[in-house]
């Protein structure tokens, strides 16, 4: 079994195969619970779609792995805030061109860290999870407890190449045609993408260091014996759904 990635939601932890996601999670009361459940051909099709920029396919797999009201806040964030600020044009009400471009990527940014910052325990679990079974093949609380909170396939070593495209879009659009600094910013993710895909960022020493320092103070903290028995749970259902042995 390999494991292909993961995801910290509240109080819950998501682990993924090609085929499986398993899910754990925490009610209010302290009792864990988890699942599993075969892919959907949809997701599967989408992650086969060789013609598709990255870029799309990106956006939608985040989409689809994230709760409803989180999906529905996201796209509301994209989407609502430029007729939001075009209304306020239109009623006469000052707003510069500076903040109308950066509005929408500041809302998104803020629930992005607000969500980061919420996760971090279970994001921890999750890593350490993941890390025990891919080194040892182990899945006891006390060798998941063992490991480090950092790995290097996390997202986090996308937020440097991101940042870039958060800076250099508005820099470059005032130089090219306004048709060509619309589609700017997914020119330059395609290539983030690409490039991740081919080279690999956890293997660069700067965004390797990016995401070892995020990941050390911003993202994950020391997770507690709830979070980490989360991430226990949500493994042992990613090896229930492929039918291994449970490991001691």
């Amino acid at each position: 079994m390999q494991i292909i990635g993961g995801i910290a939601l509240i109080r819950a932890v998501q682990l993924e195969t090609t085929d499986f996601s398993a899910k754990a999670w925490v009610n209010s009361e302290g009792e864990i619970s988890g699942s599993y459940q075969v892919k959907s051909k949809l997701r599967k099709q989408i992650a086969g779609w060789q013609w598709c920029p990255k870029t799309i396919k990106l956006a939608l797999m985040l989409l689809m792995k994230v709760s409803p009201w989180v999906r529905m806040v996201i796209i509301l964030g994209v989407i609502g805030s430029p007729f939001l600020l075009t209304s306020m044009l239109e009623e006469g009400q000052v707003v510069t061109d500076t903040w109308y471009i950066f509005a929408p990527k500041i809302i998104v940014l803020v629930l992005m860290v607000y969500l980061m910052w919420k996760v971090r325990g279970f994001h921890a679990a999750e890593h350490m999870a993941i890390g025990a079974y891919e080194k040892h093949g182990a899945f006891g609380l006390s060798s998941i407890a063992q490991e480090p909170r950092f790995h290097p396939k996390c997202g986090g070593r996308m937020i440097f190449p991101f940042l870039l495209v958060f800076l250099l879009t508005p820099a470059l659009s005032p130089y090219l045609p306004q048709a060509l600094a619309g589609l700017l910013p997914l020119f330059l993710i395609e290539l983030i993408l690409w490039t991740d895909k081919l080279i690999g960022f956890d293997n660069l020493r700067i965004t390797n260091g990016v995401s070892r320092l995020l990941q050390d103070w911003i993202t994950t903290r020391p997770p507690n014996q709830v979070e980490l028995a989360v991430g226990r749970e949500a493994l042992r259902q990613l090896l229930i759904a492929h039918g291994e042995p449970i490991p001691n």
